[in-house]
């Protein structure tokens, strides 16, 4: 990944995602944290550091218990729109109902954002059609996390079933795409889109592989595109 795209990552995908420090449920009742990220278990919460949001540190045991919280069916009950109300909201209602109490530290905010780009990037490296992932552009670079960061990377072997979840198996029409450097037919035919992107999202993904086609499109001239420039402009 080009260092360009890792020091921008966070602040693109925030633009849908937000960010946020507590937990909270998805829109698919898992519960998440930081710019979008899942936490699957308590345990794995556990693996970052969390703060009381009066102040002082949280026991592990305190940690384990707010997932668990957040989660659950009494949680849903208490908040029956937690489906649609999005993190923000679903914080503040949680926060006054006593259900989330805890906050990730400021030094664990960044690195839980930091883990997930890191493990996504080492699954991309060894999927089969996408072995020019170093060589993209920079927006099509962002145009791909735009995508694992919703669904994932997959990974082979994986479950029971020892299936291969990788994206060559999981969004062939995308990876081909890919493979080809066919940017501007990837926003065309919305090969990334996915139930759980928004319109928001929607947008700036068509927008970031337009960007990528223009940059494509002047690798051969003289002198050459620089294929690490960030062409997108936040807001």
């Amino acid at each position: 990944m080009h260092a360009t795209v890792a020091a921008f990552a966070r602040k693109f995908l925030s633009l849908d995602e937000g960010e946020v420090r507590e937990m909270y449920i998805d829109n698919r009742g898992l519960v998440t944290t930081g710019v979008g990220n899942l936490l699957q278990t308590p345990a794995e919460a556990n693996q970052y550091e969390w703060e009381k949001t009066g102040g002082g540190r949280a026991a592990p045991q305190e940690v384990a218990a707010e997932y668990e919280r957040v989660r659950s069916a009494d949680t849903k009950a208490k908040i029956p729109n937690w489906a649609v109300m999005g993190g923000g909201n679903f914080i503040r209602a949680a926060r006054g109902l006593g259900i989330v109490t805890l906050q990730l530290t400021s030094e664990s905010y960044s690195r839980i954002f930091s883990d997930k780009l890191s493990g996504l990037e080492a699954t991309m490296k060894g999927t089969p059609g996408f072995e020019e992932f170093e060589t993209y552009p920079a927006d099509a670079q962002l145009g791909v996390l735009s995508l694992i960061w919703l669904n994932g990377a997959g990974a082979a072997n994986w479950g029971p079933q020892k299936e291969d979840l990788r994206l060559h198996k999981t969004w062939p029409n995308f990876t081909n795409a890919c493979k080809r450097r066919a940017w501007a037919e990837i926003a065309d035919r919305k090969h990334y889109k996915s139930k759980n992107m928004g319109a928001v999202r929607d947008r700036l993904t068509e927008q970031v592989f337009r960007n990528a086609q223009l940059v494509e499109d002047q690798l051969g001239a003289i002198p050459p595109a620089d294929v690490t420039r960030i062409v997108f402009q936040a807001p």
